[in-house]
């Protein structure tokens, strides 16, 4: 297993710097669309994954197996989010969306009635990538006990603002 140097993940901070602030706005005027088709699903979905690749960017090239507890632990450790997301008004309105998104009842119009079809649907596809990244976070930021001293601020502004009500929409 080889983490990725610093030098290495800059690329990607500096496409998530500049992207996200365009994303975040694109992302909350999707989910204000009254009635959204389901194209407006797969654009959600497609915003979902790649937040998610920015938070999963981290400190390896390749995930952990997750076999062993201390795998898992150090997987934790090198979770990274981008530092755009440090700030609480940027974290809190990408929250925002995400727990909307989450507690927003699947449009009934379209759905399969097969419900093994509905697993590939957009709009089911939509609440797994936020369940998904929801998880992440909270996972990450939900014990202190985890936390770094940077990380540490974060994570108290987290559980206060978002632990419960992740954990009231999951």
């Amino acid at each position: 297993m080889k983490f990725k140097s610093d030098e290495e993940r800059t690329p990607v901070h500096r496409i998530v710097e500049e992207t996200f602030p365009h994303l975040l706005g694109i992302f909350n005027r999707l989910v204000q669309i009254v009635n959204p088709p389901l194209e407006v699903a797969e654009l959600i979905k497609l915003i979902c994954k790649i937040f998610w690749s920015s938070i999963y960017l981290g400190g390896v090239e390749e995930p952990f197996s997750s076999e062993t507890q201390m795998e898992w632990c150090l997987e934790m450790l090198f979770l990274e989010i981008p530092k755009q997301l440090f700030d609480p008004n940027v974290f809190n309105s990408w929250m925002i969306l995400f727990l909307n998104v989450l507690e927003r009842p699947v449009p009934l119009e379209g759905q399969p009635a097969d419900p093994e079809l509905r697993k590939s649907w957009g709009w089911w596809k939509v609440k797994k990538w936020t369940v998904h990244i929801l998880n992440r976070l909270y996972t990450r930021f939900g014990d202190l006990k985890l936390q770094n001293p940077e990380n540490r601020a974060f994570a108290q502004m987290f559980q206060k603002n978002f632990a419960g009500k992740i954990w009231s929409a999951t």
